[in-house]
């Protein structure tokens, strides 16, 4: 449950993980309902190639916790107030799919926040695609309300096969690298998802004059 002196004790990952382990049993259980639950809404959608929920990492979960603004805690209740501590994918085959999947979301779930990325640089064609923050339905969030640690809200991301294919390959390499890349490695990586972006686009296009 929560602790009232919580805010003391940001930063502590012993204190965040004894309270995450507390509620993972129940934020497992909510992610696999939630995906039953986008398993059915799009039954009979076209184009989809996978659906799938998490539960975000302890070691993620505890990077982001310890993140600052202006040298203050960005998180007052980091389990209750993190966006994607649930999350939910959903990959489709073309760029044209992922309008169709968001307006299924659009209709079948409350919305918090809605975004729908472009980026500002080649070398950040994975973080484009359809980003959402959805209230878990009551039904499926009823049973945990006793708990104030868990929230009742969940990430949805609608990615096409390239953006989710390179957004995978460059979590690790490109955005969060041990060490610091170099000109050419950062030249190298912005070459590849331009061609990731341009394969991508080139499919989608070929894909609608074909249908």
């Amino acid at each position: 449950m929560h602790n009232p002196n919580y805010q003391k004790m940001l930063g502590k990952r012993e204190t965040l993980e004894i309270d995450f382990k507390s509620i993972e049993p129940a934020l497992s259980e909510i992610a696999a309902n939630l995906e039953e639950n986008l398993l059915e809404i799009m039954e009979g959608v076209t184009h989809i190639d996978r659906i799938q929920t998490r539960v975000k990492g302890l070691d993620s979960l505890v990077d982001k916790a310890q993140s600052k603004v202006d040298g203050k805690f960005k998180y007052n209740v980091p389990l209750k107030e993190i966006q994607d501590l649930i999350g939910a994918r959903i990959v489709v085959y073309y760029k044209g799919d992922v309008d169709v999947v968001r307006e299924m979301v659009l209709k079948f779930y409350n919305t918090v926040e809605v975004h729908s990325f472009i980026p500002d640089s080649a070398t950040k064609f994975g973080y484009e695609g359809f980003h959402t923050i959805c209230n878990i339905p009551s039904p499926i969030y009823s049973g945990y309300r006793i708990d104030p640690l868990i929230p009742d809200f969940f990430e949805l991301q609608v990615k096409t096969l390239y953006q989710h294919a390179w957004s995978q390959a460059n979590h690790g390499l490109g955005y969060k690298p041990q060490s610091k890349l170099s000109y050419d490695e950062e030249r190298k990586l912005a070459f590849i998802a331009a061609q990731s972006w341009g394969a991508d686009s080139i499919l989608s296009e070929l894909t609608t004059k074909t249908h």
